[in-house]
């Protein structure tokens, strides 16, 4: 991870001039500001980039072809421990080192798309209206159960 430490004057400068601590050199991506230590200093810790597809190349053949440990592979690679096993699990269960996206969790919606449109169209018509009425409408426009 890497720190970037910031003093109280910088923040001030930056909320005064309206500039994002994203605008500061490196801190682009994930960040965090941590007030480290006594006085007006802050650091603002953010994720690395991603490691380049021949690092994670050469990282995948040294788990699985030459079935070397977690920690000879963090050492060699300058990774973490964790990292390495993290990025095992990944190709074990997806095939790849970073898990794919995950798309539709939790229940199916009831509505389409088009269902929703015409109940937002509702809801614009009557802005007062309870919740109730809505439900009822939802009933008697598209049958669904309340």
């Amino acid at each position: 991870m890497k720190f970037i430490v910031l003093t109280l004057a910088a923040l001030a400068t930056a909320a005064m001039a309206d500039v994002g601590l994203y605008d500061y050199p490196g801190c682009a991506g994930n960040s965090r500001l941590y007030k480290t230590g006594a006085g007006n200093c802050y650091t603002l810790a953010t994720m690395p980039p991603p490691l380049p597809d021949h690092v994670m190349e050469r990282i995948y053949h040294q788990i699985f072809h030459l079935e070397m440990t977690p920690a000879e592979v963090a050492v060699d690679n300058s990774v973490s421990v964790t990292g390495v096993r993290k990025w095992r699990q990944n190709w074990e269960l997806f095939s790849v080192p970073r898990p794919p996206a995950c798309s539709a969790i939790g229940r199916p919606t009831t509505l389409t798309r088009a269902q929703e449109d015409l109940v937002m169209e509702y809801l614009n018509e009557h802005p007062s209206a309870y919740l109730d009425e809505v439900v009822w409408y939802i009933y008697d426009n598209f049958g669904q159960e309340p």
